[in-house]
């Protein structure tokens, strides 16, 4: 056999030794295309956050919120907490104003409810007429009528009211535990589809 001869099939056997080491690593390991790249995942996941959603920003603080010192306290509380979590935008002014104006109504009531004092209710015979006086102790669930008879507080169903307002608008803002809850289990939707985008 001459020496070229040799060194032709040297270089072939070569050849098919390191095309079977290659498939082997590969079948092993997997194709190096087919490993999902994290960084460019998080790329495209923020950039679709981003195009789907409003940049977190404070919107203005309306003047008649201003004017409210307890409104005005609870935007200034919110804002910062909303922005943080990137709950908040300019589209999203109106709806936080209306549960900084509740939670000044409510701390209103509550004040009202606190202190007693004379309160207004309605019975079956005030319907065409003004409504009924009483008297409210402090922190009194009942009242006494002006004929002696105990009806309930009429401040009592308005703080009631109040208190489920406020947690709608906490929900809506993802300012209560069940909404932060359903907020993490969409980014996780979200991250996984991302994934399975990227192994497909």
């Amino acid at each position: 056999m001459s020496a070229h001869l040799s060194d032709s099939l040297k270089a072939i056997r070569n050849e098919r030794t390191g095309s079977a080491a290659l498939a082997t690593v590969t079948a092993i390991r997997g194709k190096p295309d087919a490993q999902p790249n994290q960084h460019t995942a998080t790329q495209k996941a923020q950039s679709q956050n981003q195009s789907a959603f409003p940049s977190a920003v404070a919107p203005d603080c309306p003047i008649d919120i201003e004017a409210d010192p307890l409104a005005s306290e609870a935007w200034h509380y919110y804002c910062p907490l909303l922005i943080a979590s990137g709950n908040l935008s300019k589209a999203d002014r109106n709806i936080l104003k209306s549960l900084c104006l509740t939670i000044s109504m409510l701390e209103a009531a509550r004040r009202d409810f606190r202190e007693g004092g004379e309160v207004r209710y309605k019975t079956n015979r005030s319907k065409d007429r003004e409504p009924a006086k009483a008297q409210a102790a402090p922190n009194s669930v009942m009242v006494t009528g002006r004929r002696g008879n105990r009806v309930r507080n009429p401040l009592l169903p308005i703080v009631l009211e109040l208190q489920r307002t406020e947690a709608r608008y906490c929900q809506e803002l993802g300012l209560t535990p069940k909404a932060r809850g359903l907020n993490y289990a969409v980014a996780k939707a979200v991250e996984k589809s991302e994934w399975d985008a990227l192994d497909a």
